[in-house]
C-alpha cells in the first residue's frame, strides 16, 4: 500500500486536471451490443502491458513485446458462437489496430471509443473486435497479444494514470449449460466519485425458475487496489458482487477473477454467479450499479447471462415487387427466417399500410391474413426450425395516393425474441403519375398488356457503356395517350438515377436524354438531386418520345423523371446494367512451370468508346457480391492429350478488377476464358440472363516443373555391396545395362502427360554420386543414348544405359584389385534448345540411383577322369566392400553361353581343341548367382586345359584349369574289381 501522502498528491493532481478548462465529454454510453440465446456460457482472460504496480507504475511493455494469456474452461463438446477482443490504453492518439495471434486486428468503426472526460489531454481510448474465427480454430490455449501503443509519460505518469491491456471474451454453447439469454453491453464510460446505473432488459426468467443460475461480468480499466475509500462497488439488483479477490468496497482493484490474476494492473475482468433470491422467477428487468470513489474507472463491457424461457430470433425482410402506379396494384414480398436457437411455432406479421395504399390480398403457403383499416395481420401455423424460413408472404395493395409511400411491417412469435433489431422491415416507393418509362414507343389508346400494345414498362438489361433507347410515354388513366393530335409538344423534364444493387455509386454518372444525371441516390432511395432540365419534343399524335441512356458502370438501377412545370415524379422499373465485357490479362513469363502459380487479372469493362475502355468500378460491390469465376480453359493445340482445369482464385475485387494466382498442372498452351460467379451460379450478372462478352486469353507455353528419374535395377543389393539402406534402388555390375525412365512432372508431382511431340525436348542423362549431388565418381563413365523429344509419350520415356567403373577384373592379372563399388544416381536435363527442365530441383531432387559393383564370372579349377564328365559350377561374383570376391546371390538375370567357352593352353596328348565341350550346349541363366555345366571329352585323352568363359561383358571370366586322367580312389577300386 502506498502512503497516505502519495494518495493525497495523486488526488490533488487529478482534481486539478479535472477543473482546468472545460472538460470535453466524448464518452459512449453503455448499450446492448449483441445478444445470444441457448445453452450458453462464457469464459475469458486478460493481460496487462503494465510491468509493475509499485515504484515503477509508468513502465509498460512496448508494442513489439508479446503478452500472453490463457483461455481455459471451454468444454470439448462446446460450440464457440462468439469471441470479442477488447483493448484500452492511456493516450491522446488512440490505437485502434493491434496484433492478436500474429494477425492484425482493427476495431470496427462502431467499436472505437474515446474518452476526454477529464480534459487537458488526459484522455483514454478503447477498441473492440470480433475474433470468433481465430478463437474457433484454437479454443482452449494460450493466446498472444501485442501492438498496443499507449502514453506513459506526461500527463499520465505523474498521476499514476498509465494503463493499457487486453481482455478476451469467449461465448460458447453446450448442452451442459442452462438455457440462457446472454446480453453483451458495450461502450466506454468514465466514473470517479460517481456511478453508472444500467437498466437491463431483453430477457425473461422462467417461472418457476428452479435452481438454475446466471452470471454477471464486467471489463473495466485503470482500477487500482491502493486507491479505495470503501466506495468501489458493483451491485446487481441491489446485491453487492464480491469474492476473495474483490472484497466489499474495492471492486476495481487491478485483480481479475476471470482468470485468477491478482496482478492485472489497470484491468478488472471479473465474473460472478447469481441465483435466487438475487434473480426471481418471471423477471424481465434488472439493474446493475457501478460506483467508484477516488479511483478513476472506465467501463467497457458488461456481460449478463440469465436463465431464460426458450427463445427464437425471428428476422423479417420486405421487398417491393412492382412499381407504384396510381390505380394499379403493388405487391410486397415478406420473408420470415428463424435465426434460432429454438423452434418457433406460429409467427405473425403485422403490416401497417401507409395512407395511399389500400389492402387487396395476402397470399402464401400457410399464410392467413385479415385487415382492419390500414393494419394487416397475417399468421402462419407452421413451425419454423432454427435456420429455416417460412414460405414467402405476398401482400398486395392498391395505389390510391401519390408521392413517396413507405410500407412498414413487424414479425412476432410465441417464443421470446432476444434480438429485436431484425423484427421490422419496410419498403419505399414513389408513385408514378402521368408519364412512365417504356422499352418501346407505345400505341396511343392501347392498354399495357393488350395484344396490340407493343411496349412495356419493363426495360431489358443494358450493357455498360452501350447506348440504349428508353422511351418516355404519357398516359391518361393508366393508358398510353398522345399528347396532341394537332402539333408537336415540347415537354421540359429533369432526370435522376437510384442505385438499388450495389446500393452505392462508385463515382460514375449516367447520361440520359443528352444530360448528365447526378450520382445515383444510394440504397434505392428516391433522388433528391436532379439533372438540368431537358426539353423533349413529342411528335403530334404520339404518346412516346425516345431518349438515349448510357451508364459506364454496372448494377441494378432505377430511372426517375420530374416534370419541370408540375413537379410530378415518375419512377421507372428497375433494370440491370451488366458488364459489356470481362477480360483477362496476365504478366507471367513466356515459359510457365506446370503447377507453379502465375498471376492473372480479370476486369469488368464498359463498352469501348474510341480507343478508351473503362472498368466498371461497382462490379463486386453488390449486396451479395458478384465475383470472377476461375477461368475455364481449353487446349490451344489438338495435339495436347490432357486438359485439366485451372486451379486458383481471384482476390477481392477493387474498382471492377481483381488479380489472382493460378496454376495449371500440364504442359502446352491453353486458352483461358473468364466468367461471372454469383450465388445462383447463373453466370450472368445479377441473374439478368443477358450474356456478357468474355474474351479469351492465350496463356503459356507451360513446361514441366521438373523431371524424375526411376531406375530398373537388374538385381537387388547384396549384403556386402555397401548399399545405403533404401537409398539405392538395387544394384548392377559395371557395364551391365539397366533401365531408366524419365518422367515430366508438375509442381504437385502429377505427370505432365502433354510432354510429348512438339512440347518435349531432347533430354540427356548424367550420373552422380548422390541424388542432387555435384560430384561424379572418379574415372567412371555413363553410357546412355540421348533421349529424343520423339521418345517421350504421355510425359515419360525409357532408355537402357550402363555405368562403367574405372578398373575391371582381368584374368591375366587376377590379383589386381578392381574398382570398389560406387553409387550412381541418374539425372535428366533438357539439352541444347531446351527449357532448363531437370530432375535436380528444389525442394528435393527426384533422382533414383543404384549400386554399381565390379563383377566377374568364377570358373573354378578341377580334375577328374578322362572317361567321365566333370561337373562344373560357375558363379557370378562381385568385389565387396571388404575387398573380397563374394558370390552374387541376388543375380538371377546374367546368362552363360557355353558356346563362348575358350579352351587354351592344351598340355599332354595333342588333340584338337574341339575334343572338349560344355554340356548342355544351351545358354543358361544364373540362379542366385550360380549355374552348372559338365565338362566332357570326346576322346579319352590325358592332359590339362585352361578355360575362359567370357559371355556377359560385365562378368569377365577367371581362368579355370582342368586336368583329365586323374583317378580318384573309388574309380581305382572299381577298375581293379573288374
Amino acid at each position: 500500500m502506498r502512503s497516505a501522502l502519495e494518495h493525497s498528491i495523486r488526488l490533488m493532481l487529478l482534481l486539478w486536471l479535472a477543473l482546468a478548462g472545460h472538460a470535453a465529454r466524448a464518452d459512449t454510453a453503455i448499450r446492448l451490443f449483441e445478444s445470444y440465446a441457448g445453452n450458453v456460457n462464457f469464459v475469458g482472460t486478460q493481460v496487462t502491458i503494465r510491468k509493475k504496480n509499485d515504484d515503477k507504475l509508468c513502465d509498460v511493455f512496448g508494442p513489439t513485446a508479446n503478452r500472453k494469456a490463457a483461455i481455459a474452461g471451454i468444454p470439448n463438446s462446446a460450440t464457440i458462437i462468439g469471441a470479442h477482443l477488447y483493448w484500452a490504453g492511456s493516450a491522446y492518439n488512440p490505437d485502434y489496430t493491434i496484433t492478436f495471434e500474429g494477425a492484425t486486428v482493427a476495431a470496427a468503426s462502431d467499436r472505437r471509443y474515446y474518452s476526454t472526460t477529464i480534459g487537458n489531454d488526459f484522455n483514454y481510448f478503447s477498441g473492440a473486435a470480433d475474433v470468433t474465427t481465430q478463437v474457433k480454430s484454437k479454443r482452449n490455449g494460450t493466446y498472444t497479444f501485442k501492438g498496443l501503443t499507449v502514453s506513459n509519460g506526461s500527463p499520465y505518469c505523474a498521476v499514476e494514470g498509465v494503463t493499457g491491456g487486453f481482455a478476451l471474451l469467449v461465448i460458447y454453447s453446450d448442452s451442459s449449460q442452462p438455457y440462457r439469454v446472454l446480453n453483451m453491453y458495450e461502450g466506454f464510460q468514465f466514473m470517479r466519485y460517481t456511478g453508472i446505473t444500467l437498466n437491463l432488459s431483453n430477457f425473461k426468467i422462467p417461472s418457476p425458475m428452479g435452481n438454475v443460475t446466471g452470471r454477471v461480468s464486467h471489463i473495466t480499466w485503470e482500477g487500482d487496489a491502493a486507491l479505495q475509500q470503501e466506495g468501489e462497488n458493483l451491485r446487481f439488483n441491489g446485491s453487492a458482487m464480491t469474492d476473495n479477490s474483490n472484497p466489499a468496497g474495492n471492486q476495481f482493484n487491478s485483480k481479475s477473477n476471470i482468470n485468477g490474476d491478482n496482478a492485472s494492473y489497470g484491468i478488472d475482468f471479473d465474473a460472478y454467479n447469481i441465483a435466487s433470491p438475487i434473480i426471481q422467477s418471471g423477471e424481465t428487468t434488472a439493474s446493475t450499479r457501478y460506483e467508484s470513489g477516488q479511483d478513476l474507472v472506465l467501463l467497457s463491457a458488461e456481460i449478463i447471462a440469465l436463465p431464460n424461457v426458450p427463445a427464437a430470433d425471428l428476422g423479417l425482410s420486405m421487398t417491393r415487387v412492382d412499381e407504384m402506379i396510381t390505380g394499379q396494384d403493388v405487391r410486397f414480398t415478406l420473408s420470415v427466417k428463424n435465426f434460432g436457437p429454438s423452434t418457433e411455432t406460429g409467427p405473425t406479421i403485422t403490416d401497417t399500410l401507409p395512407d395511399g395504399l389500400s389492402y387487396v390480398s395476402g397470399s402464401g403457403t400457410g399464410w392467413s391474413c385479415t385487415a382492419s383499416g390500414q393494419t394487416v395481420t397475417c399468421s402462419n401455423a407452421r413451425s419454423v426450425a432454427s435456420g429455416a424460413s417460412l414460405p414467402d408472404l405476398t401482400l398486395t395493395a392498391r395505389v390510391t395516393g401519390s408521392g413517396v409511400l413507405t410500407n412498414n411491417a413487424t414479425v412476432s412469435g410465441k417464443l421470446f425474441d432476444h434480438v429485436s433489431g431484425n423484427n421490422s422491415a419496410s419498403a419505399t416507393g414513389t408513385v408514378a403519375q402521368s408519364f412512365v418509362f417504356t422499352d418501346k414507343a407505345c400505341k396511343s389508346g392501347a392498354a399495357f398488356g393488350a395484344a396490340d400494345q407493343p411496349c412495356t414498362t419493363a426495360p431489358t438489361p443494358v450493357a455498360a457503356g452501350e447506348d440504349r433507347t428508353i422511351h418516355i410515354t404519357f398516359m391518361s388513366g393508366g393508358v398510353p395517350t398522345r399528347l396532341s393530335n394537332g402539333s408537336a409538344t415540347d415537354v421540359a423534364l429533369k432526370f435522376a438515377l437510384s442505385c438499388l444493387n450495389p446500393t452505392q455509386h462508385a463515382g460514375v454518372q449516367a447520361v440520359y436524354a443528352g444530360v448528365a444525371l447526378p450520382l445515383c441516390a444510394e440504397g434505392g432511395a428516391a433522388p433528391t438531386a436532379w439533372s438540368a432540365a431537358r426539353t423533349l419534343t413529342v411528335a403530334k399524335g404520339e404518346a412516346s418520345v425516345a431518349a438515349t441512356f448510357n451508364y459506364e458502370d454496372v448494377g441494378k438501377v432505377q430511372l426517375y423523371m420530374q416534370a419541370t412545370a408540375t413537379g410530378n415524379v415518375a419512377t421507372g422499373v428497375p433494370f440491370v446494367v451488366y458488364p459489356y465485357e470481362i477480360t483477362l490479362s496476365e504478366s507471367a513469363a513466356a515459359l510457365i512451370k506446370a503447377g507453379e502459380n502465375f498471376p492473372m487479372t480479370a476486369t469488368a469493362f464498359a463498352k469501348k468508346v474510341g480507343s478508351a475502355q473503362k472498368a466498371t468500378p461497382n462490379f463486386g460491390r453488390e449486396i451479395e457480391p458478384e465475383s470472377f469465376a476461375v477461368p475455364g480453359v481449353v487446349k490451344a493445340d489438338s495435339a495436347m492429350a490432357a486438359e485439366p482445369a485451372l486451379a486458383g482464385s481471384f482476390d477481392d475485387i477493387d474498382a471492377g478488377a481483381s488479380s489472382g494466382s493460378f496454376n495449371w498442372s500440364e504442359v502446352g498452351v491453353i486458352k483461358a476464358t473468364p466468367g461471372i460467379k454469383n450465388k445462383n451460379n447463373t453466370a450472368t450478372y445479377l441473374d439478368n440472363g443477358m450474356p456478357t462478352s468474355f474474351n479469351t486469353l492465350q496463356v503459356g507455353r507451360f513446361i514441366p516443373h521438373h523431371f524424375s528419374t526411376a531406375v530398373t535395377a537388374p538385381m537387388e543389393c547384396a549384403p556386402k555391396m555397401g548399399c545405403s539402406g533404401s537409398v539405392e534402388k538395387g544394384a548392377a555390375y559395371s557395364e551391365q545395362g539397366f533401365g531408366v525412365t524419365v518422367t515430366a512432372h508438375s509442381a504437385s508431382h502429377s505427370v505432365t502427360r502433354n510432354y510429348a511431340g512438339t512440347y518435349a525436348r531432347d533430354t540427356a542423362l548424367t550420373a552422380w554420386s548422390a541424388a542432387g549431388g555435384t560430384a561424379a565418381n572418379s574415372g567412371a563413365t555413363l553410357t546412355a543414348p540421348l533421349l529424343k523429344a520423339a521418345d517421350f509419350a504421355a510425359g515419360a520415356a525409357t532408355v537402357t544405359v550402363s555405368y562403367k567403373l574405372q578398373n575391371k577384373f582381368v584374368h591375366s592379372a587376377p590379383y589386381a584389385a578392381p574398382s570398389t563399388a560406387a553409387s550412381a544416381f541418374l539425372r535428366a536435363a533438357e539439352g541444347t534448345g531446351g527449357d532448363g527442365v531437370t530432375s535436380k530441383h528444389d525442394p528435393g531432387p527426384e533422382e533414383e540411383g543404384l549400386r554399381i559393383v565390379s563383377g566377374r564370372l568364377l570358373v573354378p579349377n578341377g580334375h577328374g577322369s578322362e572317361r567321365l564328365g566333370l561337373p562344373l559350377t560357375l558363379a557370378a561374383q562381385y568385389w565387396s566392400a571388404n575387398k573380397t570376391w563374394v558370390v552374387t546371390g541376388t543375380d538371377g538375370k546374367s546368362k552363360v553361353d557355353p558356346a563362348k567357352a575358350a579352351f587354351t593352353n592344351l598340355q599332354g596328348q595333342a588333340v584338337p581343341n574341339n575334343v572338349i565341350s560344355l554340356q548342355p550346349a544351351s545358354e543358361r541363366t544364373l540362379a542366385a548367382g550360380v549355374t552348372g555345366f559338365t565338362l566332357r571329352l570326346a576322346l579319352p585323352v590325358v592332359g590339362t586345359y585352361d578355360l575362359l568363359l567370357d559371355h556377359e561383358k560385365w562378368l569377365p571370366s577367371t581362368k579355370g584349369r582342368f586336368r583329365f586322367g586323374v583317378r580318384k580312389s573309388p574309380l581305382i577300386y572299381l577298375r581293379e574289381s573288374y
